[in-house]
């Protein structure tokens, strides 16, 4: 997502990340022998991330992957974890 003025232009659906549909459906499944999985797309997460900077050298790409987790995915979470 990028903020142009006060006009906020999606460039890639959060809908359409693959990480994204995986907690979606963990959390929607509710099976109990899914919850520990949760985490697993977090990996595919870090691990993208970990390219972005070491291999692409890509700041912007790795700061465009956090913010994809921080923003979606930690908001997904709140829903099924019980986070104080």
């Amino acid at each position: 997502m990028t903020i142009i003025g006060a006009l906020v232009v999606v460039q890639f659906p959060i809908e359409c990340s693959l990480p994204w549909m995986l907690v979606e459906y963990v959390i929607e499944s509710q099976e109990t022998g899914l919850l520990e999985s949760v985490l697993m797309p977090f990996d595919i997460y870090n691990d993208a991330a970990d390219q972005a900077l070491r291999t692409l050298k890509q700041r912007f790409l790795y700061d465009e992957i956090e913010a994809e987790v921080f923003t979606q995915d930690t908001f997904s979470l709140k829903n099924v974890l019980p986070i104080p």
